[in-house]
């Protein structure tokens, strides 16, 4: 996977905030000066490594503080500049962010006699003040796996290892979810690599011969929206590689994976939530036992959803879930 561009990042900040370009154009030119001269393993300039972390957020649509600290995460640890520095030139905010990621960089995973990941996980939320660090530290950790190739195999399978027991836990625990498949996917991809070929090519297989199905709901149900006059967004996704792996190794059929197909749904307000709801029951026959309401009972890190199976067209499964857009 190739590393982003400082061109592609201001791109992708152009779709949301575009009033913070100038300020993280300057956070990317004082670390690039900073990082003048370091590669990385990959043999590539040291600077696309940032560049991709703060890319990642801005995915998410990150705000200004988080994105310069994205783009300077490294500098304490591997430059001569030092926090004050940080809040000197920027602010005090980004330099406490910095400072935060820089710490948890510190913080030694590996090579204990004992492992224990769930007291070092809760060590990281309980010291860590700003939810955002662990993001920043996230996205580090997304970009590392993703260029995992270019390390030995001992140190792929222990990196794997480790993001599994401590950075899948903690994407979960702030509600990252994305970052959360693709870490797992990740690190399936060198810990099972048979298994997780197998599945790639049956999920590969599954998205084709789905196709029609997802489309077709997808077209109805915007219009059943828009006749309505509900303000929607709507994502379609297939389960990823290591949700149906864990699924297949309890037992399960593929055919039998309720969510193995799923439709993810944003309106603009809680009413309009349940009056989707209501829509695509009426079109679609929906499972009783696997309706879940997280909106009035949301799950433990605060997630909060509708989701309802329900039969799609050809009577596949299809999972369904509403939430507004701040959800």
């Amino acid at each position: 996977m190739k590393s982003a561009t400082i061109e592609e990042l201001i791109d992708s900040i152009e779709k949301y905030n575009p009033m913070i370009i100038p300020d993280v154009i300057e956070a990317y030119q004082y670390a690039k000066k900073l990082h003048s001269g370091q590669v990385r393993e990959s043999g590539e300039e040291y600077i696309t490594h940032p560049i991709t972390v703060a890319y990642i957020l801005s995915e998410m649509k990150a705000d200004k503080d988080t994105l310069c600290a994205a783009l300077l995460h490294d500098t304490i640890e591997d430059t001569e500049i030092e926090k004050e520095d940080i809040a000197r030139d920027f602010s005090p905010e980004i330099a406490e962010l910095v400072d935060g990621v820089t710490k948890l960089s510190k913080m030694d995973f590996s090579n204990k006699q004992d492992r224990n990941y769930a007291n070092t996980r809760k060590i990281i939320t309980s010291v860590t003040k700003d939810a955002r660090v662990i993001l920043i530290k996230l996205a580090d950790r997304l970009h590392n796996m993703r260029t995992l190739q270019f390390k030995s195999e001992f140190k792929q399978k222990e990196n794997s290892i480790e993001t599994m027991e401590i950075f899948v836990p903690l994407a979960y625990y702030i509600g990252a979810y994305r970052i959360k498949s693709e870490l797992e996917d990740l690190s399936l991809k060198y810990l099972k690599p048979d298994m997780y070929k197998q599945i790639e090519e049956r999920k590969i297989r599954l998205e084709q011969t789905s196709s029609y199905c997802l489309t077709e709901m997808l077209s109805k149900i915007e219009r059943l929206l828009r006749d309505n006059n509900i303000p929607n967004e709507i994502k379609v996704r297939t389960k990823n590689i290591y949700g149906i792996y864990k699924r297949l190794s309890e037992g399960h059929r593929l055919s039998d994976i309720h969510d193995l197909l799923a439709l993810k749904i944003m309106v603009d307000s809680v009413e309009n939530c349940y009056r989707t709801l209501g829509m695509i029951h009426s079109e679609y026959h929906p499972i009783n036992d696997k309706f879940k309401d997280y909106i009035c009972n949301p799950k433990t890190n605060m997630y909060r959803s509708l989701h309802t199976t329900v039969f799609g067209p050809d009577d596949k499964l299809v999972q369904t879930q509403i939430r507004t857009f701040d959800m």
